[in-house]
This record gives structure tokens, sequence and C-alpha cells, in this order.
């Protein structure tokens, strides 16, 4: 089989040997690196000093045995020990009682005061009632006062008073007038135009151009 140049050209380069050239000079460091830790070694493990062996039976250290004390058959008379003496607490006397020094100085202290009267005071006079003025009253208000003298329908009961409001002032009179109203009665009636009728609650807007005088008696 024949093959291109080519192909033996290419071939030709993978057989190419590769060299290094550093390599002497590698394996030459490593080996002096190598002679230099044997010999760094050799001198510590010679040049330590080597400790002279101790002889054992020459030491300072001393043996001794124990004495035997053989007992003793007579009975040797044990003395009882000495009881130490209680504790006594010596409570000194009580000491002697002092009479205290009354004191006994006199004190001149002078009489009260006169009590004072006071001049009788004069009744105030009684002021007049408020009036309501004119420009507060509302001429949309109008009271039936008709059958105010009707005490069985009224809210007055059977006197025909009505009820009692505290206070003299234009208020307090219009809240008493309307509170004993006797025609107190509601009628319904057919509603002709239901398309003008508004539900309660619908929001109607608008343009307020006017005040609004909240001090007015009355649904305004």
């Amino acid at each position: 089989m024949n093959r291109t140049p080519e192909l033996e050209a290419m071939m030709s380069a993978d057989d190419t040997a590769v060299s290094n050239k550093n390599a002497k000079r590698n394996q030459l460091l490593g080996g002096a690196a190598l002679l230099i830790g044997g010999a760094v070694a050799a001198y510590f493990v010679l040049a330590t000093p080597k400790e002279t062996p101790r002889d054992i039976t020459e030491g300072d250290e001393e043996f001794r045995t124990t004495t035997f004390r053989p007992p003793s058959f007579v009975r040797e008379e044990e003395k009882p020990e000495p009881q130490p003496e209680p504790d006594v607490i010596n409570i000194p006397p009580p000491p002697e009682p002092v009479q205290e020094k009354v004191d006994t100085t006199k004190f001149n202290v002078p009489p009260p005061p006169e009590v004072v009267q006071a001049p009788p005071t004069e009744p105030a006079a009684e002021l007049p009632p408020e009036e309501f003025p004119e420009r507060y009253r509302s001429k949309l208000i109008s009271l039936d006062t008709a059958r105010e003298e009707d005490a069985a329908g009224g809210l007055g009961g059977a006197d025909g008073n009505g009820l009692s409001v505290a206070g003299e002032d234009r208020n307090s009179k219009f809240l008493a007038a309307a509170s004993s109203l006797a025609d107190r009665s509601a009628k319904a009636k057919q509603i002709k135009r239901i398309d003008a009728l508004v539900p309660e609650g619908t929001l109607i807007p608008g343009i307020l151009e006017t005040a609004i005088v909240s001090d007015l008696p009355g649904q305004i």
C-alpha cells in the first residue's frame, strides 16, 4: 500500500524524539542537594554529646526499713484527755434608768382674734330672659299648636302642660312647644310621580353657594 508524501511527513513528525536540554543540570543539582543534606544530618548525629551511664549503686538515695514495735503485755493506763471548759458568756448588768427632764416652759399664748361678721349682701338682681335674635329665626319652621290643649293625643299627659324642659331661653321654649304637639299621626298617600322620586341615600351633585347656619333651631 503506497502512502502519500503528506501522510508520511505527518507520521514522521509524530516520531520526533523530545529531548530536555536542562536534564543534566537538574540531575547535578539534585545530587548536590542530596550530598549536602546527608552531610548536615551526619554532623548533627556525630556532634551531639553522649550522656555517661550512671551507676545505680552509687546513688544518693537512701533506703530505710520500718522498725517493728512489739505489743506490750502490760496494759498502759491511758490518761483521759482534759475536757475543754465550757464557754460562759458574761452578760453585763442593765444600765440604770435615767429620768427624763420634763420641759415646763410657760408660753404666753395671745387670745384668739374676734370673729368679724361680714355685712349682709344684697341679692343679685335677676337678669332679663335672653331674647332670641330676629336674624336667627327661620321662616321655614312652623308649629301647629291649635290642638295643644287636647290632653288625649298629646305628649304632655292629662294636664295638657306638655313636657317640662329646663331653661328659659328661646331654644328651650321651642323644644317644649315642639314636644307638646298633639297631632303626630301620619297618613299614607299615593305617589303620583315616581319619575321624580329620589331614594334615600342618593348623592345629588351640587355647588354650595350660601353658608349653612348651624345655630338655627329645627331641621334646615
